[in-house]
Parts: C-alpha cells; structure tokens; sequence
C-alpha cells in the first residue's frame, strides 16, 4: 500500500515517517511535499493508495487538494491533520469522504492504529473480489449482527427476572463473556439539530470504538458498541477485581472524548456508566441506570461522567399533562401566542417541582405533551396546518439531541408557537374562501337591484351576521360600502366611454330611482354625473 505524506512543515513530514514502522504495515511512503500545488501533482504522478495531509497549506490547502483529486481519481483514501478545531473543516472533510482525522500534536498509538484501520479497509476493499474474501467478510457480517441481535434482546429489552446461562449467551451472540460483572457505559451526543448528520455520529463512534477497546481491553472479558441516532450503547464484562479499574478507563474514555469533539464546535458529548451487575441477563437494568443517569446532564452540564442515580425514581407528570390539555384546548381555540407560552412555562414549573423529577422523566413528559398536542389537532380536524405525522416525528427526535433543561423548553415553546401560527393561518384562509366567493359573486350579479347581504351570504353558506363580520374585516369595507363601491366605479366609466343618459345608467347598475342614484354619486364624488361627464368624457 503506497503512501503520500503533505505537510507545509517539514518537520512534521520527517515526525509522520519516524513515529511509524511502515514496513509491518505493509504500507511504503513514495513521497512527501509541503504546499498543495506540489503536493497534487506528486499525488497524480504516484496515484497512492493513502494521502495524509495538512488541513492548512500553501497554495492550495488540504481540502480543496481532497476535492480536486476526488474530481480525477477513485480508490484514493484520506487522513487529514490539523491543529484547528473547528466543525466546519470536519464537516467539509466528510462530504468529501474523508476516511479519518488527527489532531496535532500526533500521538504515536493513534497514528498507528488509525493506519492500521485504513490499511484493514484498504486490503479488504482490494481482495473483496475473491471468492473466499468474500466468504470471510459474509462470515463476519454475519458475526457483527449476531452480537448486534444481543441488544435487542437483551440491552434494550424490559428488566425482568428471566434466567439465561452465560454459556448460551456466548453461544448464541458470539461473544467470550467469563463471570464476573457486567455494565452499559452510554455515549450521548447533543448537537443543534441543524447541524446533526450521520457522518458526525459515524466518525463519533470510531473513536469511541478505538477509545474503548484501547482503555478496556485490558481489563474486559468482551465488550461491543451499538450505534444509535445519537447514543452509543458498550456493553462490557469484567471480573471483579477490575472494577476500579473500568471505571478509570470510562474515565479516559469521556477524556479522549472531549478532545476529539473539540474538532466539531457544535457538538457535546456526556459519557454516563449503569450500575454494575452481575448476571448477563439484567444488562437491561445496567442500560436502564445508564440512560437515567445520563438525563441528569440536562439539570448541569455537558462533558462530564455520571455515574449517581438520583435519589427519587418514581415520578409522574400525569397532573401536569392533564392542566396542558385544558391549556391547551384554550389556547386553540383563541390562538393566543401569549397563553400558550404561558402554558408550556406552567407544565415546566410542575414537572420540575417534583421531588422524583430527573431528566428522562422531563424528557418524556415533553414528548407526551408534544404528542397530546398534535393528538388535539387531528381531533379539530387541522390536519391540514401540516404532516402532523412528520411534524411530531422531527419534534421528538429533536428533543433527543438538546443538551439542558432551557433548550427542552425553547423547543417546546417553538413547537407551540409555530403550529399556532400555522393554524391561524389555516383559518385565515378557511375564512376568506367564501369572501372570494362572496367577491366574485357581487362582481358577477352588481348590476341587479335586488342584491343584498342576505342574499350573498346563503349562497356562500355562512349566517348574515358572520359573513357581515368577516366580509368587513377581509376587505376593509362594509357589504353595502363595498356594492356600492363596485357600482360606482361602473357608473363613472359608462359616464365617460358611453351616450346613455343618466337614468340608463343608474337602472344598468342597479338603481332604479335615477335620483337617489345622482345624490348617492355626489356624495361618493363630490360632483353630480351629469358634472362628471362634462369634466371626463
């Protein structure tokens, strides 16, 4: 496997070929160079396997060279470098499918470990062709799904009393559990939903899968990851003795961690440990203790390990939820913004009275009310405010991203805010479809003297009254203004463009008194239609 080696520092270059023994790696280095226009043209002279290379070059830096060698060249994988900790060069390293990252300054064990697994997928990709390659990988395939299969049945299931010997979990899973304990340590990643994507969990969870096979493997019977939208499960095994031990590596495990999200500005990570316990069968629990104790990050802060339980674990929000589905069956029916962010306050102040409140409790009470939220619009029939489906599936999985207690209630008062505001808009144009109607049908028919209010109203389906009141407030003018309006806009241009006289006209929009016609124009005017069509025709 042949490797290039671009750094704008020359001593960097000669650091990258000493710390490594290339040659048990199977890799060779062809070449180095320090800026980026040198640095793509040695790359499309050698076609390398590998390209590690400096974020920060002259003349061309390291993720414009990605792009242009992406442009002209397949099979070419990537490491980048770089001091800078800043999310956007990740993310744009991502898009352009680069493969992994180092921090400076470069540590021996993770350069090495970091070229051993690109090599592994290098080689793999290379020999995936043969046939009995492709019979491993199948193999293996099937070996990391028969361990995944573990926490579906058992990680993430119910805690009960059920009895499994351990000899048949290994059996059935493929694991090399041996007696002792066993534990979850849970990875959570908080991120802004606009800016959560799979590569960040992705490149997330190779350094926690690297970060804890190096500080657990010493220590552990077996241990596996499992990926989530924004968790990361490990389940481990350890003798007793370890005990102390595995938390120290937890420890330095959260600690590696943190350095690493530092590349991402807008990413938080919390690592949380279950309760130890010492049947594989009540992992369950162990996950179970994890996830509570992970919610208290939302009442501190983000970064940290927690281990503690909260004293009281038995709450309910169900009062709570109850005084939201008045407030909130008020508050549509008003579409008051102002009572309705009183009301998301209000559920807030009594979740968070409570003596058992911790943060899974909070989180789940925001989901429920979220979700009887959206359970009283499809009941009011306001499915067309939106995909209220969609709508309450983003609204939950967003929730499980935000990092405190103030960002659960900003999205919460968001939420309500937002759909309150589609509903009156929902409404607005519910209610001004008849006074088009109305509109089309007074344009249509002005000329008839016998149009009235009454008459406009039963053929748009709505009592006088109502049809009154919206009429005004949808075009700014009484029924009768607006009718009389119309005609005299009519009445003024057959003044001008025709011979006919004044009664004519007066009978051709309506009015059959020509002389309460000739007040009614003067008023509206100023002058009388005879005067008018002096000065206009």
């Amino acid at each position: 496997m042949t490797v290039v080696v671009l750094d704008d520092e020359e001593k960097v270059c000669r650091l990258i070929l000493q710390l490594v023994d290339w040659s048990s790696l199977g890799m060779v280095v062809v070449g180095t160079a320090y800026n980026g226009i040198d640095g793509l043209a040695l790359v499309e002279r050698e076609r390398p396997d590998l390209v590690i290379t400096d974020i920060r070059m002259p003349g061309l830096d390291g993720l414009e060279l990605i792009g242009r060698i992406r442009e002209s060249t397949d099979g070419i994988d990537f490491i980048i470098v770089s001091g800078y900790h800043q999310f956007e060069y990740a993310h744009n390293a991502i898009r352009y499918g680069v493969e992994d990252y180092l921090l400076k300054p470069i540590k021996k064990d993770e350069l090495t470990a970091t070229l051993e697994k690109i090599a592994e997928r290098h080689y793999r990709r290379v020999s995936a062709e043969q046939t009995n390659r492709d019979l491993a990988a199948r193999l293996k395939n099937s070996l990391g799904k028969l361990r995944k299969d573990f926490f579906h049945d058992f990680v993430f299931a119910l805690p009960s009393d059920r009895r499994v010997e351990l000899e048949t979990i290994n059996d059935t899973y493929g694991y090399h559990f041996r007696d002792g304990l066993f534990q979850v340590i849970m990875i959570k990643i908080d991120c802004p939903p606009s800016d959560f994507s799979d590569g960040i969990v992705r490149m997330i969870a190779e350094k926690a899968e690297s970060a804890s096979h190096a500080f657990l493997d010493g220590s552990s019977s077996d241990l596996e990851l499992y990926i989530g939208v924004c968790r990361i499960h490990i389940v481990i095994g350890y003798p007793e003795s370890e005990r102390q031990e595995v938390r120290k590596a937890v420890k330095r495990i959260n600690d590696e961690l943190q350095v690493q999200a530092s590349i991402f500005e807008v990413v938080q990570l919390t690592t949380s440990l279950g309760q130890a316990v010492e049947t594989i069968e009540r992992i369950a629990e162990s996950r179970r203790d994890a996830e509570i104790a992970m919610g208290q990050r939302l009442f501190s802060q983000t970064g940290q390990l927690y281990e503690e339980l909260p004293p009281f674990l038995s709450g309910s929000c169900n009062d709570a939820l109850a005084v939201w589905n008045r407030d909130m069956e008020h508050t549509c029916d008003l579409l008051d913004e102002e009572e309705a962010m009183e009301a998301v306050d209000r559920l807030m102040r009594s979740v968070l009275s409570q003596k058992a409140c911790t943060g899974v409790l909070l989180l789940d009470a925001l989901k429920e009310a979220g979700h009887r939220l959206f359970v009283l619009l499809r009941n009011r029939g306001e499915e067309t405010v939106e995909d209220l489906s969609a709508l309450e599936r983003r609204f939950e999985s967003e929730l499980d991203l935000l990092p405190s207690v103030k960002a659960l209630q900003d999205r919460l008062r968001t939420l309500t805010k937002n759909l309150l505001e589609s509903m009156a808009e929902s409404r607005r144009q519910a209610e001004s479809r008849p006074i088009r109607e109305a509109r089309r049908y007074i344009g249509d028919h002005y000329r008839e003297s016998g149009i009235s209010l009454e008459q406009v109203a039963d053929i748009v389906g709505l009592s006088p009254s109502y049809f009154s009141l919206i009429f005004k407030r949808e075009t700014g003018s009484g029924f009768l203004e607006y009718l009389t309006g119309i005609r005299i806009d009519y009445a003024k241009e057959l003044l001008r463009s025709s011979k006919q006289t004044v009664a004519q006209i007066s009978s051709a929009i309506g009015y059959s008194d020509t002389k309460y016609f000739t007040r009614l124009f003067k008023r509206m005017v100023g002058i009388k239609p005879s005067e008018f069509r002096k000065l206009y025709s």
